[in-house]
């Protein structure tokens, strides 16, 4: 997860156990519609580019990649 919020920018990291930290970033996203629309906007644009068919494609690639690798 922690990966996941740093390169898609769409996930703020609170601590799991700490259920005042999360109400206060609960009550910090509520109260900053900018802030929380960019990051759900960003969560969309991630979320799209991780679909079935692009990692598919990207592990066709790969495997492409080592198969001629190997005919050296």
């Amino acid at each position: 997860v922690a990966y996941m919020a740093e390169i898609s920018g769409a996930i703020k990291l609170v601590p799991v156990n700490n259920p005042q930290k999360i109400a206060e970033n609960i009550i910090r996203l509520k109260d900053a519609p900018d802030e929380l629309r960019r990051m759900s906007e960003k969560g969309l644009k991630y979320v799209s580019s991780i679909s079935w068919e692009r990692q598919a494609e990207k592990y066709r690639k790969v495997i492409e990649d080592i198969m001629e690798r190997q005919k050296l």
